[in-house]
């Protein structure tokens, strides 16, 4: 019989309303206070503190359809500030790291790692984990552990969301498994989506027990061996391990809304030339080359009373590169051949689609390009952006002063990324 010293676990560490935690962290006088995050251009709440929760104002929500209640319960507005974000999971990222002999870094607030021992050392261990990172960052975690990664998202679920659990929730056998499983609405299943749930509720499956209980044959015929691995997994069987070397994306898409209607064709190149080296520079972080652009262009679909207007194109390079002012070259080629005058363009993007890692390009024997060169300058400008941020070096063509860029009017300063924004003590 294996004894407990040797089952390995999965833990998984999640911050809590991440992005508020990040404002806070800077902001003292925002705890206890009610927070909330807004998406892209100002849009809509994309993170809420747990005072909002308790308000009644749901995620995803239109900030102009809730501002009487923000108002009223004088709830603190953020644009979001993804440099701050990033640099921030990072810190959590590099302390998880340092604390365990394996990380997998789920998400920008989320990581997966193995724990082993009896059960007294492994809640001592997350514990210790927890603790540090809140020393280290200033960041709340809920940590859950489980035999499989979904009952380790499922143990998480409890940490998060009961009371007297100090934020941290194991689950070690299968009995205590089954208690909680049977409380579980399906849909919360880590993996289940909407229209898989939709789907089991007809059938009667409506909780996490209902669904480790179904017959194996039916599951995997109605949603594949995926469903099946969801399945064992609630049952106590992993079927998913770590994985500490994220694959390499085979597409990146970099696109946003304006801030203000977009109309003269220049600004809308400056916008496709911005997105495409932002793009480029993602591309070469994960050493992958592309020779397919996807370009799109639109009008504001929520405005039906203007003249609406939506068109895309792809554009297929000589050779496959990975040379920021070669991808804007055929990106604004691309951008010209659908652009039409006289529209109110609301949001355009850029995809670099059928990527292949760099050590497997395709040579053209006919090309004029000194690769090698290439490569040297985007070395010297993913360098010198990476440490003094994004706009020190970038090509002509993406234009400084960008009228149409996204709305941010409640963004907070970079306070570790920017020399002129860090935090002075007085």
């Amino acid at each position: 019989m294996q004894s407990t010293k040797q089952i390995k676990y999965f833990a998984i560490v999640d911050c809590n309303s991440f992005y508020v935690s990040c404002e806070r962290v800077f902001n003292p006088s925002l705890k206890n206070v009610p927070v909330v995050i807004l998406s892209n251009n100002d849009g809509c709440i994309v993170s809420r503190s747990q005072e909002v929760k308790e308000i009644g104002i749901p995620a995803g929500m239109p900030l102009f359809k809730c501002e009487r209640d923000i108002k009223a319960s004088n709830t603190k507005v953020f644009s979001s500030n993804y440099t701050l974000y990033a640099d921030m999971s990072k810190r959590v990222m590099d302390t998880i790291a340092h604390l365990v002999p394996e990380i997998e870094v789920y998400s920008i607030d989320e990581a997966f790692f193995q724990v082993m021992g009896d059960h007294q050392e492994i809640k001592e261990k997350i514990k210790q984990v927890r603790e540090t990172i809140l020393q280290w960052t200033g960041i709340p975690t809920s940590i859950g552990v489980g035999k499989t990664k979904t009952l380790a998202k499922v143990a998480n679920h409890i940490a998060k969301k009961e009371k007297g659990t100090n934020g941290t929730y194991c689950l070690f056998d299968n009995k205590q498994a089954e208690l909680v499983l049977r409380d579980l609405p399906v849909q919360e299943v880590w993996g289940v989506g909407r229209r898989i749930a939709e789907k089991l509720i007809r059938r009667r499956i409506t909780t996490a027990l209902g669904l480790a209980k179904s017959n194996d044959r039916w599951i995997k015929e109605q949603f594949t061996v995926v469903g099946l691995k969801i399945v064992n997994e609630l049952r106590g069987i992993p079927c998913y391990d770590l994985e500490q070397v994220p694959q390499p994306r085979k597409n990146i898409v970099s696109s946003r809304s304006f801030g203000y209607p977009v109309i003269e064709q220049k600004d809308l190149e400056e916008a496709i030339a911005t997105y495409t080296a932002r793009a480029a520079e993602k591309m070469r972080k994960q050493e992958s080359v592309t020779q397919y652009i996807y370009i799109y262009i639109t009008t504001n679909r929520f405005q039906p009373n203007s003249k609406q207007y939506y068109n895309s194109i792809s554009v297929k390079l000589p050779s496959q590169t990975d040379y920021s002012p070669t991808l804007i070259h055929y990106a604004l080629k691309g951008l010209r051949t659908i652009y039409k005058p006289g529209f109110q363009y609301k949001k355009a993007g850029v995809m670099l689609s059928f990527l292949v890692p760099k050590p497997e390009m395709q040579i053209n024997l006919f090309d004029s390009y000194d690769t090698e060169k290439q490569t040297n300058v985007m070395k010297v400008f993913d360098r010198l952006n990476n440490r003094y941020g994004h706009n020190i070096m970038k090509v002509a063509s993406e234009g400084l002063k960008k009228g149409w860029i996204m709305k941010s009017d409640y963004k907070s300063n970079k306070y570790t990324t920017d020399w002129n924004e860090i935090p002075v003590v007085s």
